[in-house]
């Protein structure tokens, strides 16, 4: 009887233990569903003759927190902020004049608005830091693939899953070798590795072909019609906002975003895409050439998404070497699992923005460059037909006719002359 007692009991802690988990597990899924919201109010998005941006770097920094944010220029008056609850955040310095951020801080009357003062406006850390993502990028198919299936076996043994940011491949699919490093990257994903694909590397300057994203999405169908489970991009933080329509509605939730290797354009509606872009879920990545391990360690960083990344072609040798080191100083590094954002992806849609820069008006460069192209193709003759009045065409029938008649009539009189030359030599004889 006592026994039975003592059971009922053990069995009413272990009930209410997973009864309290669960309830836990819950209020952590509801805490990271029900985000923040966050306006960035700003003029310019770069100093004079700097390519930093304290605006760009604040909204990474929340975006990698979870948060909901737009970016606001100033002058978008028509722009209405209904929840109440938003905090705007404005920044003073990007304002060419007082006087004009007064008039921007009118329009946002019986808001909360708060300067920034240079130091991080991400809230007050909330629970225990989980830690870091671990990341193997630049991986192509003619990389070392038994050195990438030995960094995973090493990572699968430590009981880390990580993310592998491979390279498209446009062309070439029928041949074995790309098969070949598709069996690798399954293989990979067997030892914890989740496939990301890095964005299309395209040189701006001096081509014609802008835009990648017919091939991006030829590309991404091939990896995904093989097998391969692909769930997010790599790219550097402008391409993130500048190229939205290259990997917008392609199905991939996640964003590993690096440092910018440009400046965003000044033609782009940010509030747009801005908005669009809460829509994914975006991990902070650094190169492990520019980890700042005690920095990271001193700061009691935020509970965001964070990545160490390494190069599929760099030494992994660093990247143990900082697992040891976090190990020491117990910094946890975390597994990426699909299932932690599970709740999130259920309100996530990639398909409603699509088109979102149709709208968008082109530069003149990208309009000559398209007229450029359109020439080299032989799409625009149809446009190109001769303006009626200035069809020269009928003139130069009728010159090339004259040209010819009197060119007969010189070649007669050149042989009617000759003619006569002949007869007054003879009768001179």
């Amino acid at each position: 009887m006592i026994s039975s007692k003592r059971g009922a009991v053990i069995r009413m802690m272990i009930l209410a233990v997973m009864f309290l988990a669960s309830n836990n597990m819950d209020a952590e899924a509801s805490a990271f569903t029900k985000n923040e919201s966050y306006v960035l109010l700003y003029d310019r998005l770069y100093d004079y003759a700097s390519n930093s941006s304290d605006v760009l770097r604040q909204y990474i920094e929340l975006k990698a927190y979870g948060a909901d944010v737009v970016l606001l220029r100033a002058e978008r008056s028509d722009v209405e902020i209904t929840d109440k609850k938003t905090r705007i955040i404005s920044f003073p310095s990007s304002f060419e004049s007082a006087e004009k951020y007064q008039q921007a801080l009118q329009t946002f009357k019986g808001y909360k608005v708060t300067p920034f003062n240079g130091k991080s406006i991400l809230p007050a850390k909330k629970g225990k830091n989980k830690g870091l993502f671990l990341a193997v990028s630049e991986v192509y198919p003619f990389s070392d693939l038994n050195k990438l299936m030995d960094l995973a076996e090493r990572l699968h043994s430590k009981g880390i899953g990580f993310i592998v940011s491979i390279m498209p491949v446009y062309d070439n699919y029928q041949f074995e070798a790309f098969q070949k490093f598709v069996d690798v990257l399954k293989y990979v994903g067997k030892k914890g590795g989740r496939i990301f694909i890095h964005f299309p590397v395209v040189n701006y300057e001096g081509t014609y072909n802008l835009d990648p994203t017919a091939l991006f999405e030829k590309a991404l169908q091939e990896y995904r019609n093989r097998g391969l489970e692909i769930l997010g991009i790599t790219l550097p933080q402008n391409k993130m906002l500048n190229d939205l329509r290259v990997y917008d509605g392609l199905g991939l939730p996640f964003i590993l975003v690096t440092e910018a290797d440009g400046k965003i354009s000044a033609d782009l509606d940010l509030f747009k895409v801005s908005r669009a872009l809460n829509d994914f879920i975006v991990i902070k990545g650094t190169y492990i050439d520019n980890f700042d391990f005690f920095g990271y360690r001193g700061k009691n960083f935020y509970d965001g998404e964070q990545a160490v990344m390494v190069t599929a072609q760099g030494k992994e040798d660093r990247l143990f070497h900082l697992l040891s080191v976090l190990e020491d100083e117990r910094v946890p590094v975390w597994q990426f699992r699909v299932s932690d954002y599970r709740q999130r992806l259920r309100n996530l849609g990639f398909d409603k923005h699509v088109g979102i820069f149709e709208e968008q008006e082109k530069s003149q460069h990208e309009k000559f460059l398209e007229e450029e192209m359109r020439k080299i193709r032989g799409e625009n003759l149809e446009g190109e037909k001769f303006v009626q009045g200035y069809d020269i065409s009928t003139f130069s029938a009728v010159v090339v006719k004259m040209a010819v008649f009197l060119l007969g009539i010189f070649s007669v009189m050149v042989m009617i002359s000759r003619r006569f030359n002949l007869r007054k030599f003879f009768k001179d004889q």
